[in-house]
């Protein structure tokens, strides 16, 4: 599970400009991730000065301290 969290795959600039999918880039390519995918479809959080929370989707993934993945759960 770990792995298919961590992917990322190249994705047009099409995508990379969609205002809710999360499109970081590497090697200044964009490139989309499953979490990139899921938040898109559900949005992101309003932007909000100062707070954390600002452009992140709704949805995380919980890891343990040893960095195995746990569990899905809303971004709060």
């Amino acid at each position: 599970m770990e792995k298919l969290i961590e992917s990322r795959i190249n994705c047009n600039e099409e995508l990379a400009k969609h205002p809710a999918a999360q499109v970081p880039r590497l090697n200044n390519l964009p490139v989309i991730g499953l979490f990139g995918i899921l938040n898109g479809i559900f949005g992101i959080y309003d932007e909000v000065p100062g707070d954390k929370k600002s452009n992140l989707g709704p949805i995380c993934a919980v890891f343990d301290k040893n960095g195995f993945f746990i569990e899905f759960q809303k971004n709060y």
